[in-house]
Order: C-alpha cells, then structure tokens, then sequence
C-alpha cells in the first residue's frame, strides 16, 4: 500500500494538530485543587488536628483509657476533617530561623483520597517548635520518612495570609484504614439520610 505524499502545508497542519492534542492532554489533570474552609478553626479542632503524628498502628492492643481517647479522638478527626488522604511523607526538611527556633516541612505524596477534595500530588505539612505535635515529629525522621500515613486535614483561613492547614498523621496500617473507612461511610450517611434508606433498600 503507498501512502500519499504531503506537501510542507499538510506536514505543518498535522504537526499543529498533533501539538494541539499533546497541550490538551497535558492539560487533563492539573485542574489547581478545590481549597475551602468549610468552618472556623476552634479549640476543640485543635486537640485532633495537632499538627502531628501518632505511631498506634494496632489500636486493638490498646486498653482501658487508652483506647476509650483513641477511639474519641478517631472519631472527632473523621467527623471534622475536610479532607481524609492516604499519603507517603517522601521528603522532610529541618528549618531554623535567627532564633534558633525549628521548624518541619513534611512533604507528603498524596497516593489516594478518602473523603472529600483530593489537595493536590503533594502537599507540604509544616509544624512549628512549639506547637502541639512538635514532639510526636521531632526526632522521629527514620518512623516518618518514606512511611504511608492516613492525613487528617482541616483548612483555616489565618487572619493573614492564604489558606493553610492543620493535620495529624496516623499510621496507614489495614486495622486505621478499617476503622477510617467505616467512620467515613457513617459520616456520609448522616449527612445524606436518602443514600441510607437506599441502600438499606439495596441490601433487602
């Protein structure tokens, strides 16, 4: 079979047409993330998202009033997050100012999203010496980096400044994932009574 030949005109046309299509492909994915303050950051938002990380990958083993917080605590980060990710912390970075005050910068890659808006590929996790999650990240570089994490997320609206966030970090061990996921389905059926009475109806 002979193709027919193409004159500079249709060579242009087509390689115009094929860089149009590559552009728009590129394009497909990297629409910027939905950031909302869905409510004002409050005390009570404040013990949950601390800007930390726990290491309780089996809360099973947990007794007595341990448990009873974890379970509390669980709860109220599902309850309130804006956004629930699995992510991996793939970079941390260790800043000091003049004041010899520290700061993390936690860079996490965003693998999957549990609930709500998706924040992006990465988004940076930043606590600050004296913040209440310092503690549970400083010194803790080798239980961390390159370690999968559920990311509990709560975005605020600072009096200056861009939006930003608070968080906590758990492990994303398959009895957290369990728990999570069934706290998520009983959040989103409370907030959407219709989706319970059909699958109710679905089950039946």
């Amino acid at each position: 079979m002979r193709f027919p030949e193409l004159g500079p005109r249709s060579i242009l046309s087509a390689a115009l047409s094929l860089a149009t299509a590559t552009l728009t492909l590129a394009g497909c994915g990297s629409t910027a993330p939905t950031i909302r303050v869905t409510s004002p950051f409050t005390a009570e938002h404040a013990l949950v998202f601390d800007d930390g990380a726990d290491y309780v990958a089996r809360p099973d083993a947990l007794d007595g009033d341990w448990r009873e917080d974890w379970d509390r605590d669980m709860q109220k980060r599902v309850g309130f997050s804006d956004t629930i990710c699995v992510v991996t912390v793939n970079t941390l970075r260790i800043d000091t100012d003049l004041d010899r005050n520290t700061t993390y910068r936690l860079i996490a890659h965003i693998d999957r999203t549990l609930y709500g808006e998706s924040p992006g590929e990465e988004l940076p996790l930043i606590v600050r010496e004296g913040s209440d999650g310092y503690a549970s990240i400083n010194g803790n570089d080798r239980r961390i980096l390159n370690k999968t994490f559920v990311l509990f997320l709560k975005w605020y609206q600072p009096p200056t400044g861009d939006i930003s966030s608070h968080w906590h970090l758990s492990p994303a061990s398959q009895q957290i994932l369990t728990a999570t996921n069934r706290m998520i389905e009983r959040r989103n059926v409370a907030q959407n009574p219709d989706q319970r009475e059909i699958i109710i109806e679905h089950e039946n």
